[in-house]
């Protein structure tokens, strides 16, 4: 993309990828978003890392079934009793 058939000549699609990657942050600036993403990421305190691990993520989709509205639930009572049930065997 940025080599050259002739020296001192920008091919045509490294012009247009140029072109493309200013135009991005000016259009956001534009918006009014640049400014407030900038502060954001300065002044945000970075979050800790959830835990992601496939046990903890079952243990929480057991106790959101377990205290939701069964109506609210798109599943049968048999089949929601049948997902809790393999829930527990991924978090033992």
């Amino acid at each position: 993309m940025y080599g050259g058939d002739r020296p001192g000549r920008r091919p045509p699609a490294a012009r247009e990828a140029r072109e493309l990657l200013l135009a991005f942050p000016g259009r956001v600036a534009a918006e009014g978003r640049l400014r407030e993403a900038l502060i954001d990421a300065l002044t945000t305190d970075a979050s800790p890392a959830p835990d992601a691990s496939l046990a903890t993520r079952a243990l929480a989709l057991d106790a959101t079934l377990g205290g939701a509205d069964p109506v609210a639930v798109p599943l049968r009572p048999v089949e929601t009793a049948l997902l809790r049930d393999w829930l527990r065997r991924l978090a033992p």
